[in-house]
């Protein structure tokens, strides 16, 4: 519909607009990891890294352990409450290896900007009433890439932004398995099929230090998906991606 329409136009032009920050990104990166690492082009020598330096200090200095909580309580009757609540959620931050986020998050942030997605990730199916099964999901913190991420460029500030989003893959189980959980569209997710030649060119940051695109003819190559919040609907809406170099849904 026109809605959709609108919306994806907005996408679009929003993060082609970012395409700066991500060149000034990948520059960052190229700076930080220096001239003989990776398996992108050569580049000239460096012998004292300054820049690695600099953000090696920082991440020990600002993430250099996992943070803990402290939950008390003013009233008697909820002290017990606070107690396990404290723990359990020390163990959760555990579980979640929450001080790795924050240290990539910290990184991020001196190669340009860094982005922490909340969600509920995958925890395992348990049972519920029976012979009924669920998956209730875990709170958990990823870090999303700048070349897979966008907002609404048009917003004087962050908070008026009427959407943002991030790409991501899922395999095509997930896929499967989403729509039996209702999560996603079964005549949007029967139209879809993996894409071998998805990365690979050049153009993205991870792909400086031989990461994603290292292996055109990976096993189980994955599915181009993108999460959308739209602020006026107050939800977050997943969409296929058609092309991730202009982040077309």
């Amino acid at each position: 519909d026109s809605s959709y329409g609108s919306l994806r136009d907005a996408i679009k032009s929003s993060y082609m607009a970012l395409d700066p920050f991500r060149s000034l990104n990948r520059k960052m990166v190229e700076s930080y990891v220096g001239p003989t690492y990776g398996s992108a082009q050569k580049r000239l020598p460096k012998y004292l890294n300054k820049v690695r330096q600099a953000v090696i200090a920082h991440m020990v200095l600002l993430g250099g352990s996992r943070p803990h909580v402290n939950i008390s309580s003013d009233y008697l009757a909820l002290t017990a409450f606070a107690h396990h609540f404290q723990i359990n959620l020390n163990n959760l931050l555990k579980e979640i290896v929450i001080e790795k986020t924050l240290r990539r998050w910290i990184f991020d942030s001196f190669m340009c900007m860094g982005v922490c997605k909340l969600h509920l990730a995958d925890s395992g199916y348990v049972a519920n009433e029976g012979d009924l099964s669920m998956d209730p999901g875990s709170p958990f913190a990823s870090n999303v890439l700048l070349d897979d991420y966008v907002y609404d460029v048009t917003a004087s500030k962050i908070e008026a932004a009427r959407f943002q989003g991030d790409m991501y893959q899922i395999t095509m189980d997930d896929l499967k398995q989403g729509v039996k959980d209702g999560m996603y569209d079964k005549k949007v997710a029967d139209t879809l099929t993996p894409d071998r030649s998805r990365l690979g060119q050049g153009h993205r940051a991870d792909e400086l230090i031989g990461g994603a695109g290292a292996n055109q003819t990976e096993y189980d190559p994955p599915i181009d998906v993108a999460d959308i919040w739209i602020a006026k609907e107050g939800q977050v809406k997943t969409f296929p991606v058609l092309d991730r170099s202009t982040f077309e849904i």
